[in-house]
């Protein structure tokens, strides 16, 4: 019975022994339900479900399952493309949409963190969706790939649970040719141009603010340097700890820098709205 599946925060996290749950993310459907949870510093996906009834979304995701008792079950979900993908089949609000003529504005989570804060922000009564934008050669300086940044805003509109429509922007793609690709690929990228105009340096300021917060001895140590560069650094291997260092970091303090992020964003949005009501 589906009244037997843990399907609140509370019921959930009582079973997981320190995993935390988003609570705006649980779905329930055909008597199973969906979740995102953070275990230390990992993301999943957690299905969980009676496994004497026929699958309904269980099957629809690869990962692990962990039988608690004879009539429940946990799936443990991995963030992975191929997740992601039946995740925007199932639930099409996390997917990029064509926004068409609607009004836009344009953000860039580089470092990769960014994404369900700024959804929060904008699950206000805000008259202009949003565009994620991701540069290829970007990207590669930061060892992710197209794939991996779409998937990001993907998994973080099923943990905000954002209803609203977003676009995914493809942007300062080199020639027509690797527009083919994305096109070809299928990778859900909505436009393609050559050009870009996303916000980033806000998110940047933001991890540094947390970093000031939580950490003040390592905030002196990166204080007079340049945040980005040591960041994109990936052939130096003291930019590889640097890196390690302050993911960790802001995943361990994730509210603290979502606050700022927040914030920041509505920010920008305000200044927007008013921007665009006084053209």
């Amino acid at each position: 019975m589906f009244s037997d599946i843990p399907n609140t925060v509370e019921k959930i996290e009582a079973w997981l022994h320190g995993t935390r749950v988003y609570p705006r993310s649980i779905q329930g459907a055909g008597g199973e339900v969906l979740c995102a949870v953070k275990d230390a510093h990992q993301f999943y996906l957690l299905a969980i479900f009676n496994p004497q009834l026929p699958p309904f979304l269980r099957d629809s995701f690869g990962g692990e399952t962990q039988d608690l008792t004879e009539t429940l079950a946990f799936r443990w979900c991995f963030p992975s493309h191929a997740n992601a993908k039946k995740l925007r089949a199932l639930f099409p609000w996390t997917a990029s949409q064509d926004l068409k003529n609607m009004p836009a504005f344009a953000v860039r989570d580089l470092i990769g963190l960014a994404a369900p804060a700024i959804l929060r922000a904008h699950s206000q009564d805000y008259n202009f969706s949003l565009v994620f934008e991701a540069a290829p050669d970007e990207l590669h300086q930061l060892s992710r790939t197209m794939d991996e940044a779409l998937d990001v805003v993907t998994f973080a509109a099923f943990q905000e649970n954002y209803r609203r429509p977003w676009a995914m922007h493809a942007v300062k793609v080199k020639d027509e040719n690797e527009t083919e690709i994305y096109r070809n690929r299928e990778l859900g990228y909505s436009e393609i141009s050559f050009d870009v105009g996303g916000e980033s340096a806000v998110w940047i300021e933001a991890a540094r603010q947390t970093i000031a917060q939580k950490a003040p001895q390592l905030f002196n140590e990166i204080a007079d340097a340049d945040f980005f560069a040591l960041w994109t650094a990936k052939t130096q291997t003291g930019a590889w700890r640097f890196r390690d260092r302050i993911y960790r970091l802001l995943l361990d303090n994730e509210a603290a820098h979502y606050q700022l992020i927040q914030e920041a964003a509505k920010r920008l949005f305000d200044e927007f709205q008013q921007t665009a009501q006084k053209g």
